[in-house]
């Protein structure tokens, strides 16, 4: 069963809501007092009353479930309480006590009835709980998204407002739904030979300076005019070395400023190619006239003309090879762009709190709502993740969350003020959004 279960939040992950059901059905049916995998189901489900009976069988097994508490109190706020009493076909008894799990088993769980055939898309209200490696629908935890629809499988990470793959900024908050990947760990080859290329080129600059420096102070009986001049020179040269020693550091390093440089650089290179050529060209076509002027032979003439072709070439090629290898080292300095994707990874409850803390600073309140769900569904009893998380539905405007989790962090401790001063801010600020 427990590979079926793992296959079925796998599949509510990743949006196969109809292939989720078949197999959380599956497990709920060999082992009813499975509380994860009722709790998974609720998520899934298409029916209000299915919803119901999937929450109320969580809180047959654990009366203490926030998350189901929660979800069961979004479904009664969305589609109303049920009109009668829902039709039940109580399972046969456990006559053996459950094993000691920590799960209060306080009553027999509610079958539903077998999974419809598969539709071509649910428009049920998903309900997301666990953490999630996609924007894919999760369980109840935190059953709450602006709309019912397909769409918001794939909320803004900001605002939470249903969006598609496709989208490049969110229609509502209008944030950039992109973001740049790191770029990869190891170095390219691209990048070490152009890195080497400006060390090998900065070797022989930075030797003659050192050269012209010893040349200056090894001859005193030069004019002191004459030193002066060659130490100038000496120092220019050396530190143009070392400027091009300084850059190949900084690119086999992988520091952006030194690509930025090699970049700029590069800009003025291409600007430079075709002068370059319009400048060859001048000269090739005076040659002939300027040998014959000087009573050159012609072989002579024509083997002057070859060799400038040839070099003409070869820097051409040189250029555009140098070029190439700007290029080819992009994605060592910039990873790829890809779509921001709303998925919470597992870990301890403190690091999705912080988790939720970094993403609030960041002004992403959904995702930083969704890590403190999770730290919620860790540490139930914690007053600074219900606190935080009930400002953070607060400013997603879902304040009949807000009021709910704020309820429970008082419920834990009534006396606390800061709690009672953000419950009064929920009312207050549902008080005036109601009012527009």
């Amino acid at each position: 069963m427990t590979d079926l279960l793992q296959q079925g939040i796998a599949a509510a992950r990743e949006g196969r809501r109809e292939e989720a059901r078949a197999l959380l059905v599956q497990v709920v049916e060999a082992d009813e007092r499975n509380e994860q995998a009722w709790l998974w189901l609720a998520g899934v489900v298409t029916d209000p009353q299915e919803m119901r009976i999937c929450l109320e069988n969580v809180l047959d097994l654990n009366p203490g479930n926030v998350k189901a508490q929660q979800g069961l109190a979004w479904v009664n706020a969305r589609y109303g309480p049920p009109a009668q009493p829902a039709p039940a076909t109580p399972a046969a008894p456990d006559t053996q006590r459950p094993p000691a799990t920590g799960i209060s088993y306080t009553g027999p769980t509610t079958k539903l009835d077998p999974p419809p055939a598969p539709t071509v898309a649910a428009s049920t209200q998903p309900m997301p709980a666990q953490p999630a490696r996609s924007p894919a629908p999760a369980p109840p935890a935190q059953p709450m998204q602006s709309e019912p629809s397909a769409a918001a499988e794939h909320p803004c990470p900001y605002c939470g407002a249903p969006t598609s793959l496709n989208q490049k900024r969110c229609t509502q908050c209008r944030n950039s739904l992109m973001m740049r990947t790191p770029p990869p760990d190891r170095r390219s080859v691209p990048l070490t030979i152009l890195g080497w290329l400006w060390v090998i080129s900065g070797i022989p600059v930075a030797l003659a300076g050192l050269g012209i420096f010893a040349l200056a102070l090894l001859l005193p009986q030069a004019p002191r005019s004459s030193n002066a001049s060659a130490l100038v020179v000496a120092s220019g040269v050396l530190l143009f070395g070392l400027f091009y020693l300084g850059i190949g550091r900084g690119l086999l390093q992988r520091q952006r400023w030194a690509y930025f440089v090699v970049g700029a650089l590069t800009l003025i290179g291409l600007i430079s190619i075709p002068c370059g050529i319009i400048q060859w060209a001048v000269l090739l076509r005076d040659m002939p006239v300027l040998a014959r002027t000087s009573g050159a032979p012609l072989s002579a003439i024509n083997t002057v003309i070859s060799v400038m072709w040839v070099i003409m070439l070869v820097s051409l090629g040189l250029q555009v090879l140098y070029i190439a290898l700007v290029v080819m080292s992009y994605r060592d300095f910039f990873g790829p762009t890809v779509r921001l994707l709303t998925g919470v990874e597992p870990t301890g409850h403190m690091e999705h709190y912080n988790n939720g803390v970094a993403y609030k600073n960041r002004g992403m309140w959904y995702m930083a709502t969704k890590e403190w769900e999770a730290a919620v569904a860790k540490a139930p009893r914690d007053i600074n993740y219900l606190h935080a998380l009930g400002l953070a539905y607060a400013q997603l405007r879902r304040f009949d969350q807000a009021r709910t989790t704020l309820d429970a962090a008082l419920r834990i401790n009534p006396e606390h003020a800061q709690l009672k001063e953000s419950r009064a801010l929920v009312d207050r600020l549902a008080g005036a959004g109601a009012a527009r």
